[in-house]
This record gives structure tokens, sequence and C-alpha cells, in this order.
């Protein structure tokens, strides 16, 4: 059996994942707004846009779980204590 992980390591899996899935979700769900947009698709276009925004939320969380490790705040314990 292994010891459990450091809490900076878990920290530091939870951006990289955040990073991943924001910069996808973002990136893809942007390109297809784009492309109903250009066919005239405009639920299609709106739901992208949407879908583009949650991806967006999600880098503003990350950026903000960084900025409160850096200030010292102890996230890297609540994120190690939601892991269980």
């Amino acid at each position: 059996m292994q010891p459990p992980k450091l809490v900076s390591v878990t920290l530091r899996n939870v951006l990289r994942v955040a990073r991943f899935d924001g910069v996808s979700v973002l990136v893809l769900a942007g390109f297809f707004a784009l492309v109903s947009a250009a066919s005239g698709d405009v639920s299609g276009a709106a739901f992208g846009l949407l879908i583009a925004a949650a991806g967006a939320v999600e880098l503003h969380g990350m950026g903000l779980l960084r900025a409160a490790d850096r200030r010292g705040v102890p996230v890297a314990r609540i994120v190690a204590s939601n892991r269980r």
C-alpha cells in the first residue's frame, strides 16, 4: 500500500486537470459555435457559446485556486480533503 500523496502534488494535479479541461472545452465549444453561426444555426451557436463560457469559468476557477495558494490560503488542504 502506498502512502497518501502530498498535498502539493494533489493541488498540482488538480490545477493541471482544470487547465486541460478548461482549454479543451473552450476551444472545442468555441469552434463549434463558430461553425454553427457560419451555417446560420442561431440556437447551436448560442449553446456553443454557453458551453465555451463553462470552459472559461473552469479556467477562472483554476486561476483563483492558484492565486489563493500563493496568498497562503490553505487551498491545498481543502483540495486534499475533498479527494476522499
